[in-house]
């Protein structure tokens, strides 16, 4: 007679927290681009020579985050892998963000600032891939890691080459 194994009440404990967590990130997604999106639209309202990130990307960030978050909220199995939304979402619109700023920078004659931002960036992709080891498992931490590292190398690239071709900036 054979016996079902029995759950590792361990494995058990972080698939549910895993879960929990993973529909409570949705809800500080939207709040910290929500918030991003309310302070540069309250710089640019300050300032006439105000240049940021273009706000299609911010308003395409949050109708897919919505769209995770209520997935999230109605499923347990996307609420549990809704973590990879961080380096497959977040991270390549904080990129996109970034690169687009740092594009406006430099065409507006701020290279200086253009490559500070771009060095400042790295704190937002450390704290997402903390974020990330929350949510998902070790192989997926170390996928996001990847991806972090990718993106910042890209942007770092992106504002130490004023001599790269730049693409015409997003209206917004």
């Amino acid at each position: 007679m054979t016996t079902a194994p029995v759950p590792d009440p361990i494995a058990q404990a972080l698939a549910a927290e895993r879960v929990r967590n993973g529909r409570i990130v949705g809800f500080v997604r939207l709040g910290a681009v929500s918030t991003a999106l309310l302070l540069d639209r309250t710089l640019a309202l300050a300032s006439l020579s105000f240049i940021g990130p273009p706000l299609p990307l911010f308003f395409l960030w949050i109708v897919l985050g919505v769209a995770v978050t209520v997935a999230a909220q109605r499923s347990e199995r996307v609420a549990e892998r809704s973590g990879l939304a961080v380096p497959l979402m977040d991270m390549p619109f904080l990129y996109s963000m970034m690169r687009e700023l740092v594009d406006r920078l430099a065409v507006g004659g701020f290279a200086d600032d253009a490559r500070s931002i771009a060095v400042s960036s790295t704190v937002f992709f450390v704290l997402l891939l903390f974020l990330t080891s929350m949510l998902i498992g070790q192989r997926e931490v170390y996928f996001a890691a990847f991806v972090a590292m990718t993106l910042e190398v890209a942007l770092g690239v992106q504002a130490r080459a004023p001599d790269l071709p730049r693409t015409a900036p997003l209206r917004g």
